[in-house]
């Protein structure tokens, strides 16, 4: 999906950040997909469709149990699709979706108001975040708790902290008896009001234990991932135009450091996926160039205990380039983009997958 139709369906700054996170994301899983077509073309053990007579669409998954836990919209128009965040009000319905990883047969399937965007699982249930939407019409930070064998509520929450007006969830990770969930708010009706958000709940009753937002003075705050690990949860994503990392104690909300990375010149930094092993924290997304006008592929390592900066890669195709995936493994150190030399943002050009292999203690790149 184009950075034209990202911006043609969406409301503001915050809508076109939020269509690019998701129609990148899904670019990627696509490009993988015919890549992997084309080298190997295997039937696929089972295959299940879902929809009509309008849009529905998948925005994440994840495994647990047997089970393949899906979420996503449904119910909407095209215009849901290309904006799936903002737009609820276009009727797009929240779903959760379960499906036997034997055979694919559904177990069962959740609806409600708004659109989810990622899935976690935890203690026999299933965590959906994203937006949902008062009988107002204004948007909300929505989680839903299920349980992963029914599919019935246990427990959710679509409050919005102290003086936003709307809000949006965009990730999720749980760990012990933490539920911990990122996004944005909007404080003001104006073009870049919005704050980053953090806040963690109880597992079990979903009470809100701890929460945490930047500055309202600030400018286009949001964070777009969050990782757990050794008692600390790190949730990186853009601030001011920087590219920021937030390490936080994941039992009671301490803001133990805070790194923000700055290209200079007035250009668009922004951290979009991170990745937590072995002590050290992998974090991934895009750095300006030339001013702003272009994009250079970003990651930046750090300590996980004292935020001290490891190593630094950047890397230019020349053309526009972003990473939003990256994957610490015991195999290595894995990232993926968009790219490529005729990669253009604001004008008509060609993106490819662009993936690396780094070598996690150096950044040196491998493949």
């Amino acid at each position: 999906m184009s950075s034209k139709v990202c911006a043609a369906n969406a409301k503001n700054l915050r809508a076109v950040f939020s269509c690019l996170l998701l129609s990148f994301a899904g670019h990627l899983a696509l490009s993988a997909d015919a890549a992997a077509a084309d080298a190997s073309p295997l039937a696929p053990a089972w295959h299940a469709q879902y929809g009509g007579p309008k849009t529905d669409f998948a925005t994440a998954t994840t495994i647990s149990d047997g089970q393949a836990f899906t979420v996503g919209g449904s119910d909407g128009d095209a215009s849901c699709f290309a904006s799936p965040y903002y737009v609820p009000e276009l009727n797009c319905s929240f779903s959760v979706r379960a499906n036997a990883l034997q055979d694919g047969t559904q177990a069962w399937v959740y609806k409600s108001r708004g659109t989810a965007t990622q899935v976690a699982t935890g203690k026999g249930k299933v965590f959906a975040v994203g937006q949902g939407v008062y009988g107002s019409g204004q948007t909300n930070f929505k989680v839903v708790a299920l349980n992963q064998k029914t599919g019935q509520v246990v427990w959710h929450n679509e409050s919005l902290p102290k003086g936003a007006i709307e809000g949006g969830a965009f990730m999720v990770a749980v760990a012990g008896d933490r539920v911990i969930v990122v996004g944005d708010v909007l404080n003001g009706t104006q073009f870049g009001q919005t704050q980053y958000f953090i806040r963690a709940y109880d597992i079990d009753s979903g009470n809100i234990v701890w929460e945490h937002k930047s500055a309202k003075t600030g400018y286009l705050g949001v964070f777009a991932y969050v990782a757990i690990a050794d008692g600390k949860a790190v949730a990186v994503g853009e601030y001011n135009d920087n590219f920021i990392t937030n390490a936080y104690d994941a039992e009671n909300g301490t803001l133990l450091w805070s790194r923000q990375e700055d290209s200079g010149g007035g250009g668009y930094d922004a951290a979009k996926a991170v990745a937590i092993r072995d002590g050290r924290v992998f974090v991934a997304g895009e750095f300006s160039t030339e001013g702003g006008q272009s994009r250079d592929d970003y990651t930046h390592v750090y300590d996980l205990n004292t935020g001290d900066t490891i190593w630094v890669s950047q890397l230019d195709s020349g053309g526009f380039d972003f990473l939003d995936a990256i994957t610490a493994g015991k195999d290595g150190l894995f990232v993926g983009g968009t790219g490529g030399p005729s990669c253009l943002f604001f004008s008509p050009g060609t993106c490819l997958l662009t993936m690396f292999s780094l070598d996690p203690v150096t950044g040196a790149v491998l493949w």
